[in-house]
């Protein structure tokens, strides 16, 4: 597929994301990481584009997972848990568009977007997922093609660790924000990977592959 562009965390900033876009060639193929929600102030819009939008692919983050067992009232994590990491600011964004996330039948749509977005993209030579692919998920056995040992969402949703090379795949994510915009490389030089999230500098951030060619707005 061409025009590959995979955009780091967009967390409510729809304003940025529609300058990203607007700068990206008509037939772009946009890759999400994932946490397209939560802290911005546009979140049910950023939502609504990928709704309406399903040639582009949105992957699971941690965000979409906590929003998801907040408004279905799971145990996942602690109660409120959703809230004190900027679901807050979701919620309000969805109640000012008239959608009460707590209510069942007006949250249905979402639940179920949520539930369908897939946790990894992979081709030939390109892997993409929220969290870095690396230290000890490889440790416990876990692989891009198949899980073991512990839960998904404990793992390529959240690992904070830096990313394993992956023979041959370039490897793409976001949720470091600590990390910043960063491209890893081997011993020899070679570039094997690459973070996405620069949302601490206020910054949304698009790369093209296998260019990696960089487009970058601020919020």
């Amino acid at each position: 597929m061409d025009n590959i562009y995979i955009i780091g965390d967009i967390a409510g900033q729809y304003d940025a994301l529609m300058r990203i876009i607007a700068r990206l060639p008509v037939d772009a193929h946009i890759i999400s990481v994932g946490d397209t929600v939560d802290r911005g102030p546009k979140s049910f819009e950023v939502v609504e584009y990928f709704l309406k939008n399903p040639q582009h692919t949105v992957l699971l983050g941690n965000h979409e997972h906590m929003m998801l067992t907040h408004i279905t009232r799971s145990s996942y994590y602690e109660r409120d848990c959703w809230l004190w990491n900027g679901g807050g600011k979701t919620y309000e964004s969805f109640l000012q568009n008239g959608v009460d996330l707590m209510n069942e039948e007006q949250a249905k749509p979402y639940i179920n977007w949520i539930l369908g977005l897939p946790v990894t993209y992979m081709s030939e030579d390109l892997f993409v997922s929220h969290a870095p692919y690396g230290g000890w998920m490889e440790s416990i056995g876990m692989g891009p093609d198949g899980y073991s040992g512990y839960t998904l969402e404990d793992s390529i949703i959240w690992n904070r660790n830096p990313p394993d090379p992956m023979h041959g795949m370039f490897q793409v994510f976001g949720h470091n924000s600590h990390v910043g915009l960063k491209t890893y490389h081997d011993p020899l030089g070679e570039p094997y990977a690459m973070c996405t999230d620069a949302s601490r500098d206020g910054v949304l951030t698009a790369v093209h592959f296998p260019s990696l060619v960089v487009v970058q707005e601020h919020f």
